[in-house]
């Protein structure tokens, strides 16, 4: 059985970033990941502006970007601008993502990659694939919202969406996001631009609304609206955004297997990038501090009491919505509303 420092299970956004930072270290790391290609996870691709800034990637990886949002509530339409100007939503491919993390690391001396590797059992101490067994000092789970390692150290996803899309083959001109209260409780019906495409889904909270009946829901809002999704793949996914640890003896999780996208807005790149991040600089550094990952457990935790409350209240969504728009109006409102959200 070949021995492990550190091994990786998940080579998304947040797993290429934990090896990004053990990279030329002298440890010995392994990350396995199940498909074929790198970044082939069904998602959205929403960025906001902190993920952006923090990426730094280049310009060409921007699919769409746009300093406003076309915000609905049930009977109007408002349009959401940042007052300074910026750039404030962006939308990126995630396949592209992913190879430009890979880069980064592909030629590294100490990082060993198995893809097309199935995960089958964990133990204490090793790991059993598809490819054979793996010994590790060090597991981090960057497995998705669905993950075995969150599975092994025993914790149950309490707070679940479960999205859908069509991604159409015709780009739309403007970002927008859709609340209707009688149809989709708190969560929100988006259209994201890319750079030749259009995703069109929406999420849904299951212990608000079956599946099912949100996703009947959303066909019929689409037929209302004369969209044509008889040319567009249909693409569905959970977000897990059940935080509860990330540190299980010798275990960490990251990213949604930690549960620490947005329950509020779904986005979860910036989170798993952050977290990451954070990680390795933990296993490299086991008094290390982490202001950001303290930082993002902190908006979440204020994200899911504002989501709470839509549910709450969801019959006074609409009128959110209108007060909303009034105070985005004033600059510096503007600018913490933003931040806020995005």
């Amino acid at each position: 059985m070949e021995n492990y420092d550190v091994i990786i299970i998940g080579a998304g956004p947040a797993g290429l970033k934990c090896a990004e930072v053990l990279n030329n270290t002298n440890l010995k790391v392994l990350v396995i990941d199940r498909s074929k290609e790198l970044g082939d996870k069904v998602c959205a691709g929403g960025l906001t502006i902190k993920g952006l800034k923090y990426l730094n990637i280049p310009e060409d990886l921007i699919e769409f970007k746009s300093n406003r949002i076309l915000l609905h509530n049930s009977k109007k339409k408002f349009v959401i601008k940042n007052k300074k100007g910026d750039n404030y939503i962006f939308t990126i491919n995630r396949k592209n993502l992913a190879e430009w993390q890979f880069e980064k690391i592909q030629d590294s001396k100490n990082i060993c990659f198995l893809k097309e590797t199935n995960v089958i059992e964990i133990h204490k101490d090793f790991v059993v694939t598809d490819k054979g067994n793996f010994k590790f000092n060090i597991l981090v789970g960057a497995d998705g919202s669905n993950s075995k390692v969150r599975k092994y150290v025993g914790l149950k996803s309490l707070n679940t969406l479960v999205a859908f899309q069509y991604i159409l083959p015709v780009k739309y001109d403007d970002l927008e996001v859709f609340y209707m209260p009688k149809l989709f409780k708190a969560e929100y019906l988006w259209i994201f631009p890319y750079r030749n495409t259009t995703s069109i889904g929406c999420a849904c909270d299951v212990r608000q609304m079956s599946f099912n009946q949100a996703l009947e829901n959303f066909n019929n809002f689409i037929k209302s609206c004369n969209i044509d999704v008889s040319g567009a793949k249909y693409q569905s996914f959970i977000i897990n955004c059940d935080y509860q640890g990330y540190k299980f003896g010798n275990i960490y999780l990251i990213g949604d297997a930690g549960g620490f996208a947005s329950l509020l807005t779904g986005e979860g790149i910036y989170q798993a990038l952050i977290s990451g991040e954070e990680i390795a600089n933990k296993i490299l550094d086991p008094c290390y501090k982490s202001k950001k990952l303290n930082k993002i457990i902190r908006h979440n935790k204020k994200h899911t009491w504002v989501f709470n409350q839509f549910n709450k209240f969801d019959f006074l969504l609409d009128q959110f919505i209108v007060i909303g728009n009034f105070l985005m109006k004033f600059y510096w409102l503007n600018q913490k509303i933003i931040k806020f959200f995005a």
